[in-house]
C-alpha cells in the first residue's frame, strides 16, 4: 500500500506541474519572449518554439494533465477501497476532489502566475519534448478541435498586437509611472505620423517667403534678412512656376564678394515636388533618401499649395521644436480652467487638440480662418461664434487682421 501512496503523491505533483505550466506558458507575452530570447536566457529559444505553436502547447498540456489525474483518481479509489471497503469510492471521490482542486490546480496555478518567467525557462525542455511524444494524439486532437470550430464559424486566428492594445498598455503605463507623459504622447504621435498627410502640416502658400528669379542680389537682401530662413524658393514669372530653391549661405558668399547685381536665378538649386496628400513616412523616407530637407507641396493640377520642411515631420513627433533664428511667442495663453487666449495665427490642428473637435473643411489653416468661415465677413472686436460646447470670441482686432482670441468651455474644463 505505502507504494501505492507514492506513486499517488507522484502523479499529483506532476498534474501540479502540467496545470501550473498552463498558467506560466500563456502569462507570458510574445514580448516578453523575444526579450529573454535576446537576452539568451537558458531555455528561451525552446520556450519560443512552444509559443509559436500555442495551440500544440495547450493541447499537449492537457493530454498531460488529464492522464495524470485521472491515474490518481483511480489509484485513491483503490487505496480508498482498500481501506474502507465499499464506502471506498466515496471517500475517493471527496478527498481527490479537495486534493487536486487545492494541491493541483489553485496553489500551483497561484504560484506559477507569480514566477511565470522562471517556471516557463525551467519547463520549456520538458514539454518540448512532451510534445514530440505525444504529437501523433495531438495533431488528431487539434484538427478535430479545429474542425468542430469551423462548424461554427471560428477560424483559427494567429496571435496578433493591435495599435489599440498598445495604445492602452501605454496608458496603463503611463498611470503606474513606468513612462513619462511626454514620453506616452510622443509615441502616440509616431502612430499618427504615418497616417498624416504633408496638406496637414504645410507651411500654406500664403505663408511662404519666396522671391522671383530675375531679381539680384541687391533687390532681395532686405527680403532675405527679414525671413529668417535658411532656403527660399525661387519663382519664375508666376509663384506657381518654382524652379528651385536658394541657399541663403550661397547668396551671403557673392555678397561678401560685392558681387550685388548677380541674378538669383544663377544660385538656384533643384528642389524637391510633393502632392498634398503624400503620407508623412513616405516623405520622410523621400527625405533621407535624397538628403533633402525641404520639398515644394502642389495639388493634383500642379499648382503650389504650400511647403514642407524635415523640421516639419519632426515637430509633428517631438514637438515644436525652435532654434537660434526663430522668435518664440506663446500663441496660448490659459486664463483659468474654461477660458484661453490664443493668438489668431495659431493652426487649426492646435485648436483641434485643446477642443477635441474635427475640422472637415481642408481650406481652413487658422483659428482666424474658422471665424470668417464661420460669420461670412472679416471679423471685428467683439464678435462671436459658437461651436459645440465653447464660445469663440474676437479679443482683439483691427481694420487689417485678427489679433488674439478667446475661446470659453461651457461645460467642463480646457484641454491644456
Amino acid at each position: 500500500m505505502w507504494l501505492e501512496i507514492l506513486v499517488l503523491i507522484i502523479l499529483l505533483v506532476f498534474s501540479s506541474i502540467f496545470s501550473g505550466s498552463e498558467i506560466a506558458f500563456f502569462s507570458l507575452s510574445d514580448i516578453k519572449v523575444r526579450k529573454l530570447v535576446r537576452q539568451r536566457k537558458r531555455g528561451a529559444k525552446i520556450l519560443r518554439k512552444l509559443k509559436d505553436e500555442p495551440h500544440k502547447l495547450l493541447v499537449t498540456i492537457l493530454i498531460g494533465n488529464n492522464l495524470v489525474n485521472i491515474a490518481a483518481a483511480a489509484l485513491a479509489t483503490v487505496i480508498s477501497t482498500e481501506i474502507f471497503g465499499s464506502a471506498g469510492l466515496g471517500v475517493a471521490t471527496g478527498v481527490m476532489t479537495f486534493i487536486i482542486l487545492v494541491f493541483g490546480e489553485i496553489t500551483p496555478k497561484s504560484f506559477c502566475y507569480q514566477n511565470a518567467e522562471r517556471v516557463s525557462l525551467l519547463l520549456s525542455g520538458p514539454f518540448y519534448i512532451l510534445t514530440k511524444i505525444f504529437y501523433p494524439v495531438v495533431i488528431f486532437i487539434e484538427n478535430l478541435s479545429l474542425g468542430i470550430l469551423r462548424i461554427f464559424g471560428t477560424k483559427k486566428k494567429k496571435a496578433t498586437i493591435t495599435e489599440e492594445e498598445i495604445k492602452t498598455a501605454l496608458g496603463m503605463a503611463t498611470e503606474i509611472g513606468i513612462i513619462e507623459r511626454d514620453e506616452e504622447r510622443m509615441i502616440h504621435r509616431i502612430f499618427e505620423f504615418g497616417d498624416t498627410k504633408v496638406s496637414e502640416v504645410m507651411t500654406p502658400r500664403k505663408r511662404i517667403a519666396s522671391i522671383r528669379s530675375d531679381m539680384r542680389l541687391s533687390d532681395v537682401m532686405t527680403k532675405i534678412l527679414e525671413s529668417r530662413y535658411s532656403r527660399i524658393p525661387v519663382y519664375k514669372n508666376s509663384f506657381d512656376n518654382i524652379i528651385g530653391i536658394v541657399h541663403i549661405k550661397d547668396i551671403l558668399r557673392h555678397v561678401k564678394r560685392k558681387q550685388f547685381d548677380m541674378e538669383i536665378e544663377r544660385l538656384v538649386s533643384p528642389v524637391m515636388f510633393v502632392g498634398e496628400d503624400k503620407n508623412l513616412a513616405l516623405l520622410l523616407d523621400d527625405f533621407r533618401e535624397t538628403g533633402t530637407h525641404l520639398a515644394i507641396v502642389t495639388d493634383k493640377k500642379g499648382s503650389v499649395k504650400g511647403l514642407v520642411t524635415l523640421e516639419d515631420l519632426l515637430e509633428e513627433i517631438v514637438g515644436e521644436i525652435y532654434d537660434e533664428s526663430d522668435v518664440r511667442k506663446t500663441k496660448l495663453r490659459l486664463l483659468d480652467e474654461k477660458s484661453i487666449i490664443v493668438e489668431a495665427d495659431t493652426p487649426l490642428k492646435d485648436i483641434t487638440e485643446i477642443m477635441g473637435i474635427e475640422f472637415k473643411q481642408k481650406d481652413l489653416e487658422t483659428i482666424a480662418d474658422l471665424i470668417v468661415n464661420k460669420l461670412g465677413r472679416f471679423p471685428k472686436k467683439g464678435d462671436k461664434i459658437k461651436l459645440k460646447n465653447f464660445r469663440i470670441m474676437v479679443k482683439d482686432a483691427d481694420k487689417e487682421r485678427i489679433k488674439r482670441i478667446k475661446i470659453v468651455k461651457k461645460r467642463g474644463k480646457i484641454k491644456r
